[in-house]
């Protein structure tokens, strides 16, 4: 099924040619300077279900003050001015809950950038060099936060439960190698597919009330210990 997965992943990023998105997504954003631009969401973390899947693409750009999301297109942009470049990535406070939760879609951005545009080589590589686990006590506190008031305040699962399935077992691999990055044990991407496909169904319902709690509770244990550290 993982490669099954990787397999999709590859069928979509073939499907659109990158000069075609660069098109569509420079047109719809003709009064700023793209700086760079790449896949994130479940292209990024290997769990793209065709034809319920968004496409997302993260966007960055000069001459724009603050982060947007907005579709456009067969595309989902999530926009980011310069100055909210690292703010995402350091997990500012001025940040939103949402937009705290996926500095790690950049692990693989060889595989999935989009465009560059060399005059801003500088700002690709503070990005694409920031190491993650600099912020990973507050990027967990945000995930938690984000993810525990949508648990207690509804008793259905979510389909975007399947992140706190994936965050598990990055912190599964974190444990042992001190690197948090968007491989996880075989394990946890089974429980995460099967749940991001059937989360309306027994087997999602299943996956929810016996492990999204427990899930959630590790990963507040793991973001105290490294906020106290």
């Amino acid at each position: 099924m993982i490669k099954d997965m990787r397999q999709k992943r590859d069928v979509v990023l073939g499907r659109f040619s990158k000069e075609y998105i660069y098109n569509v997504v420079s047109n719809a954003l003709r009064t700023y300077k793209i700086m760079f631009m790449y896949f994130g969401g479940s292209l990024a973390y290997d769990c793209y279900e065709d034809g319920k899947s968004d496409i997302d693409i993260n966007v960055f750009v000069d001459g724009f003050n603050g982060y947007i999301h907005t579709s456009c297109g067969d595309f989902d942009l999530f926009i980011y001015g310069r100055d909210f470049m690292m703010k995402r990535q350091y997990v500012d406070e001025s940040m939103c809950g949402y937009n705290k939760i996926f500095i790690d879609d950049m692990c693989n951005i060889d595989s999935l950038l989009i465009y560059m545009n060399k005059e801003y080589v500088k700002d690709y590589e503070q990005f694409v060099n920031y190491d993650i686990t600099k912020s990973l006590g507050k990027y967990l506190e945000a995930v938690y936060e984000y993810f525990m008031f949508l648990y207690v305040d509804t008793e259905e699962p979510l389909k975007r439960f399947y992140h706190i399935i994936r965050i598990r077992g990055q912190l599964e691999d974190y444990k042992k190698t001190g690197k948090f990055c968007t491989e996880i044990p075989d394990s946890f991407k089974e429980e995460m597919i099967t749940f991001k496909w059937n989360y309306d169904g027994a087997i999602g319902k299943k996956i929810y009330r016996e492990n999204i709690g427990t899930y959630l509770e590790y990963i507040r244990k793991v973001k105290e210990e490294l906020n106290h550290v």
